[in-house]
């Protein structure tokens, strides 16, 4: 490894403030016991720092030490940079005179003079951006709610537009209520218990059919809407494939003799397949 290259990278000088992810601390830590010369570089840049603080005249705070001491690496007892006393001294006890020592590298004493200032706002930074995505996420699942909730109170609404919509038509005195009756005795008990039933308004020209009474048409085959106007079968639409509770809107008709149901293959037949026919009712003049 070249440690000149790694001493040089500055990773060292980060790893002294405190501005390093876990795994640099772990990497550092691990290559200072390998190496000594990283130990030694550490072990200057501690000494600075120390200075620094001194020289600036911060007073670092109470849990300081303990903060740095956290961040040192562990070394063994026979490595010849360690050191029994403190790092950083409260008190300073050194003589008055300066001394005059060589520079020996660049380091940011400005930093180190606001050492309890970045580690502060660091772990206020760390603390903030933790809290911002919490409620990011947060925020998030209650979009996500408050979509799912709209769609809901849409859908309601367009249901109850459409009941309400029905409950005109039907309840409308212009309205006629025709019942459509198996056409012989087998076809009368496929018919569960009830007659298909037709509202037409021959005004609106509107027409909407009840057909629960029909059984489930078979695979592949679909029911189909007939009015009969002398004697000629008009398509009036397919009966729908999905299970369904209320009314089910069909094909406006003008005019009618009688309605018709028949089975005919899914899609829909150009004419009914009178052999098919399932029930009929006439309109009352």
């Amino acid at each position: 490894m070249d440690t000149k290259q790694y001493i040089g990278s500055g990773i060292l000088e980060d790893y002294i403030l405190g501005m390093v992810s876990d795994q640099e601390k772990r990497e550092v830590e691990c290559l200072s016991k390998i190496y000594p010369e990283i130990a030694s570089y550490l072990a200057e840049i501690e000494d600075e720092l120390a200075e620094a603080v001194l020289e600036n005249g911060v007073t670092p705070p109470m849990d300081l030490k303990s903060k740095i001491l956290d961040n040192l690496p562990e070394r063994d007892d026979d490595e010849e940079d360690v050191r029994e006393t403190p790092i950083i001294s409260l008190v300073d006890t050194r003589p008055e005179e300066k001394k005059e020592e060589p520079v020996k590298r660049k380091f940011p004493y400005g930093i180190a003079a606001s050492f309890a200032v970045i580690i502060a706002l660091g772990t206020g930074y760390l603390s903030s951006r933790n809290r911002v995505g919490a409620l990011t996420e947060e925020l998030i699942q209650t979009q996500t709610r408050a979509t799912l909730a709209n769609q809901r109170y849409e859908a309601l609404e367009e249901s109850n537009a459409q009941l309400a919509a029905e409950f005109d038509m039907v309840s409308n005195p212009k309205t006629m209520k025709i019942e459509l009756g198996a056409v012989n005795d087998d076809l009368a008990q496929s018919v569960q218990g009830a007659p298909v039933i037709v509202f037409w308004n021959p005004e609106s020209q509107e027409v909407m059919l009840n057909d629960i009474a029909l059984p489930r048409a078979p695979e592949g085959s679909q029911y189909q809407l007939w009015t009969l106007e002398g004697g000629q079968p008009i398509n009036r639409g397919m009966l729908s494939l999905e299970e369904k509770s209320g009314l089910q809107k069909m094909i406006s008709a003008n005019a009618a003799d009688a309605f018709a149901i028949t089975l005919e293959p899914r899609g829909g037949s150009e004419s009914p397949t009178l052999e098919q026919l399932m029930v009929l009712g006439k309109v009352e003049s």
